[in-house]
């Protein structure tokens, strides 16, 4: 198993690529890098393959600052991007995006 975590802005989605020796990824946490008494939200998407986003968390700085996550994707899924929508008039967040790599075991039904 191998760490995972990166930082996403609205102007700085991160574009994932699937490493096949590292195994499947895992994402098991979202969170505001700050945490505000103000009400400014966002929400966290993904894309997988060039596919419409959907929507993995909605974060709040004052009340949900992190969400806890439990997403596998797929080595088969070549591309995923990560992103943020906010409202315009609020100050650029900052997600941290954190999981771990899950490790292929020597056995099972493709190995003789």
């Amino acid at each position: 198993m191998s760490f995972f975590g990166i930082e996403i802005t609205k102007s700085k989605p991160v574009t994932h690529k699937v490493d096949k020796a590292r195994g499947k990824l895992r994402l098991t946490q979202a969170s505001l890098q700050f945490v505000s008494e103000y009400h400014w939200r966002c929400a966290v998407l993904c894309s997988v393959g060039g596919e419409t986003p959907i929507t993995l968390c909605i974060l709040n700085g004052s009340s949900n600052a992190s969400c806890p996550l439990d997403i596998e994707f797929n080595e088969d899924d070549d591309e995923v991007v990560f992103s943020v929508d906010q409202q315009d008039y609020d100050p650029e967040m900052r997600v941290n995006l954190t999981g771990y790599y899950t490790e292929k075991c020597g056995y099972g039904s493709d190995q003789e």
